[in-house]
């Protein structure tokens, strides 16, 4: 689909994270996958005219794409203002048997394989396809490729000449690595400029500022704790220094290759889903249609993105003695930091519908049509959002504050590059081979992923009832035309409630609110027996 957009009008890809000027640092493309624009808004994309929630379409499965602007998308889809791109699939023809293969070679070792079946069965009342395909896509950039593994297998069979069942299964797995959408930012360029001067204490103000340095977090409840992937270690690293700079695009390619992917290898998602639909049509005329349909699909998007700190932002460390007195033998190198987090969004929808179409001609007094349609849809979204934090490996519990989620026990990652090879450019977000040793403290510590906030984790289940009648007037052969529709929507939907594990702190969801420590049952309205 990225590609077929590419013929529409006014259709683009959606790559920065929102409509503010200057906004686009990356985030969007790592958090989704590609989605659209049409016309400047957000538009929707649906499978058979059932949403697909941004599954990517897959071409060797469909047979039409489809693209609806406006007024037209929200009245007879499930679309936004923005407009409904529509992918309908390829369906069991009883006319002829064939099969068709292909296989196709690219750059940087990409390859794709399809396969199409299509056989008929029961002297032609049935028929059954399957489709096959395998799309191995890399990419000049390191770490980054697309696998998509996705086979679909359609059958239809004819009850009587006017009746006819159809019916659909997908089965699919992406697995990919999507980069920011820029190369490195400027945070060293001054430093480096003025030949990389490190310093064994902390300089004054006047001096940082004109050697283009700053200071890590300063204050005392701030640790800042940061797991150093190149030695397996940890830091407290408070107070000590860094570089700075104009937080510019460094377009000097002996800096900064365009092929740098700061997400590494460990910047990876998986998409796995399946879907399945059943359609019953009938024709009572040659102008009167009758569709009956059923759509259940299911799916898992779970995504590493590093986030914060400025994963893009390519510094220095101008610290000649670490924090501990001991020689620092990373003094004067380049390096990468920032913090993790991983996202899983779980998808389970049932959607039915039925449709009518009838078309009535009446000579000279006009030509009318009319549509009408009833959608009943139950939704299931769960997501946890889970970010790195230092604990106890002893207990458990958190290292450097009482609540989880504080910013005092967030884990930082820093990577020290291979200057100019490009595929180390990157934080690498896998935990420690083993628990680690606090320096500072004597404390042994460990990463866990736990909810950063209150809204982690969520469970959202929605019921959506849809009602829709449009017409349509043709007069004086089609020159002139009267349109008229309406369209009523209910919505119902409810979210779990989250408390705080009275034994750990950490955020998890309302199921039983007795365990909820007072002061959470006080602020939700909670009691012993249950919650409102």
């Amino acid at each position: 689909l990225r590609e077929a957009v590419g013929y529409a009008v006014n259709v683009e890809l959606e790559l920065a994270d929102s409509d503010a000027l200057g906004s686009d640092v990356g985030n969007l493309t790592q958090a989704d996958h590609q989605t659209y624009r049409v016309r400047g808004l957000r538009a929707s994309t649906a499978r058979n005219y059932f949403a697909s929630y941004d599954i990517p379409i897959e071409t060797s499965l469909v047979e039409r794409i489809e693209d609806s602007r406006g007024p037209n998308s929200v009245l007879f889809g499930v679309a936004s203002p923005g407009g409904l791109l529509n992918a309908n699939t390829k369906q069991a023809l009883t006319g002829r048997s064939f099969r068709k293969a292909s296989f196709t070679v690219g750059s940087f070792g990409s390859w794709r394989g399809t396969f199409d079946l299509n056989q008929p069965l029961l002297d032609g009342k049935a028929a059954v396809r399957l489709n096959t395909v395998y799309n191995q896509n890399n990419s000049y950039r390191h770490w980054q490729f697309s696998e998509q593994k996705r086979a679909h297998l359609a059958a239809s069979y004819r009850l009587t000449p006017q009746t006819r069942i159809r019916l659909e299964f997908e089965r699919g797995q992406i697995d990919d690595n999507e980069p920011r959408t820029q190369t490195l930012d400027d945070q060293v360029l001054l430093w480096d400029s003025l030949g990389r001067p490190t310093f064994a204490t902390v300089p004054d103000a006047a001096t940082r500022t004109a050697n283009g340095l700053t200071q890590n977090s300063t204050a005392a409840t701030a640790p800042r704790v940061t797991y150093i992937a190149n030695n397996d270690s940890a830091l407290t690293l408070r107070g000590t220094l860094a570089t700075t700079g104009g937080n510019r695009v460094i377009t000097d390619t002996r800096m900064a290759d365009y092929s740098v992917n700061v997400n590494g290898p460990g910047g990876d998602r998986t998409t796995r889903f399946n879907t399945y639909s059943a359609f019953l049509e009938h024709q009572f005329s040659k102008t009167s249609f009758l569709e009956l349909g059923f759509n259940h699909l299911n799916s898992v998007f779970d995504r590493f993105v590093n986030f914060s700190g400025g994963p893009n932002q390519l510094k220095g460390d101008p610290a000649r003695l670490l924090p501990t007195g001991a020689v620092n033998p990373f003094a004067g190198q380049l390096m990468l930091e920032s913090q993790w987090l991983r996202s899983v969004q779980r998808r389970n929808i049932d959607t039915g519908r039925v449709t009518f179409s009838k078309e009535v001609e009446a000579g000279k007094w006009g030509n009318y049509r009319f549509a009408t349609l009833g959608e009943y849809k139950k939704t299931f979204v769960g997501n946890r959002l889970d970010g790195t934090f230092w604990v106890d490996a002893a207990t458990g519990l958190p290292a450097f504050h009482a609540t989880p989620e504080n910013a005092a026990n967030r884990a930082w990652y820093r990577t020290y590059v291979t200057e100019h090879d490009w595929a180390t450019y990157y934080t690498d977000r896998r935990l420690p081979s083993q628990n680690v040793k606090d320096p500072v403290t004597g404390r042994t510590l460990a990463i866990k992923w736990l909810s950063p906030n209150a809204n982690s984790p969520e469970e959202l289940y929605t019921s959506e009832k849809a009602m829709m009648f449009a017409g349509q007037a043709r007069y004086f052969k089609g020159r002139m035309v009267i349109a008229a529709g309406l369209r009523r929507d209910d919505v119902n939907s409810f979210s779990v409630a989250h408390m705080r594990d009275r034994a750990t702190g950490e955020w998890t969801l309302a199921r039983n609110p007795a365990d909820a420590a007072a002061p959470a049952q006080a602020a939700h309205g909670w009691t012993d027996v249950g919650r409102t």
